[in-house]
């Protein structure tokens, strides 16, 4: 395993399948970034954000909307990176439709997968 150049990066960018975007080799929250000798796979390290969030689903949905808007706003200023990730357990399309039109939350390409390191 190497650090990526220019030239690698090229290379990756005609793997990839542009369901999501390459990372930016600038961005300070790129921590590391490796490609195996021959090219042919490389990982990207990049630090990200996760919000837990829990309203009560008895309120009505502009009572949810509410609670969701002050909590954003309340923690806006703390978040240590520009990307958070939400995961919608309860209420479903519902509720991903309300943070999508109303907070700026976009669609995640891909099966969100989980991985716990242990030790």
């Amino acid at each position: 395993m190497r650090k990526p150049n220019l030239a690698d990066l090229v290379k990756i960018e005609g793997m990839h399948t542009g369901i999501f975007d390459l990372p930016d080799l600038g961005n300070r929250e790129l921590v590391h970034s490796e490609i195996t000798d021959d090219g042919r796979s490389a990982t990207f390290v990049k630090l990200t954000t996760e919000v837990t969030l829990i309203v009560d689903p008895t309120l009505s949905d502009i009572q949810k909307a509410k609670r969701i808007q002050d909590h954003f706003y309340s923690v806006k200023s703390i978040l240590p990176t520009n990307d958070t990730h939400a995961f919608v357990m309860h209420g479903g399309e519902h509720f991903a439709n309300l943070l999508i039109r109303h907070f700026g939350f976009t669609r995640a390409a891909g099966i969100p997968l989980y991985w716990r390191r242990n030790g």
